[in-house]
């Protein structure tokens, strides 16, 4: 049986083993990372001897990731049987440098790519709580600058007693800011998923206020020692309001057990990527994806 099952948030608690298992810094291995992209990519999954097989669709061409759990080996025959019954190309996604180097074990004739718009933005988590350092001296004026704008400012955690009002400024603010870009499109609507899915996501947030009104937000999740910033919104009209949530969400949830903080990736934004650019990432961290040229494999089965 070769019956993959769509990601759902039924099925968090059943998958997040397995990512737990990878032990990768990309955002993909996260659950908001994960799950908030699952139809975008129409990802799918099926669990074979105890091994995560995860499937999904990138610009009309199907994609595997690396197999996650106990029997990779038997996984990866599955994915080549796979391939074989649905005529498909036999190609994989979402890998790192380590990750590649075992694929090339197995495969001789490969064609390795990556693009770069999904490649995510990691940074120091100290010096980023700090806006420690010389490569941060513009953060600090844009802050100080804040700070002497609007003296009236408050900062405060998501919980239910703003959830309903940060959701309606969200929608407001959705309604405000629009883009034609189908990755901006879905990734407001999984926002709104996320605000209205907490018992799922387990996500924490922060809540920018001016004069006690919401300028700003910010959520995320840890993993390991990776502080995940999966959604970040604020109005631009007030000048560093998102340098200043940004700094907030750092100082609020980077503890001594946080080493990254993961600012995920600039979807081909030239806005967006000359803001992730502008706090000085110390790795930009890049999926490859690798497509097997033809040629026999069955050493790879025996």
């Amino acid at each position: 049986m070769d019956e993959f099952k769509p990601l759902s948030l039924e099925a968090m608690d059943e998958l997040m083993p397995f990512f737990e298992q990878k032990e990768s810094l990309f955002c993909d291995y996260s659950i908001g990372g994960r799950f908030m992209w699952r139809e975008y990519f129409q990802m799918e999954y099926i669990i074979v001897d105890e091994t995560l097989i995860i499937k999904n669709i990138d610009d009309g061409k199907l994609f595997f990731e690396l197999p996650v759990g106990n029997n990779w080996l038997k996984a990866f025959a599955f994915i080549w049987d796979y391939c074989k019954k649905h005529r498909e190309q036999l190609r994989f996604a979402i890998l790192d440098t380590d990750d590649v180097a075992v694929l090339r074990k197995y495969f001789f004739k490969m064609r390795l790519s990556y693009e770069r718009g999904w490649s995510d933005y990691i940074y120091a988590a100290e010096p980023f709580k700090l806006f420690k350092g010389k490569k941060y001296n513009k953060k600090r004026n844009h802050l100080n600058g804040f700070h002497k704008a609007y003296p009236n400012h408050s900062v405060e955690e998501l919980n239910e007693d703003n959830l309903a009002e940060l959701r309606s400024f969200f929608v407001d603010y959705r309604n405000r800011h629009s883009k034609e870009s189908p990755v901006y499109i879905e990734e407001n609507n999984r926002v709104l998923e996320v605000l209205d899915h907490l018992d799922y996501y387990k996500m924490f947030g922060l809540i920018l206020r001016v004069d006690g009104q919401i300028i700003a937000f910010s959520m995320g999740e840890k993993i390991g020692e990776t502080l995940y910033v999966h959604i970040e919104k604020a109005e631009t009209d007030y000048r560093g309001a998102y340098t200043k949530i940004a700094y907030e969400f750092a100082n609020w949830f980077v503890d001594e057990s946080i080493k990254w903080i993961n600012r995920e990736e600039d979807t081909n934004d030239m806005g967006l990527r000359q803001s992730k650019f502008s706090y000085k990432p110390d790795m930009i961290a890049n999926k490859y994806m690798l497509e097997v040229l033809p040629r026999k494999i069955e050493t790879l089965l025996m």
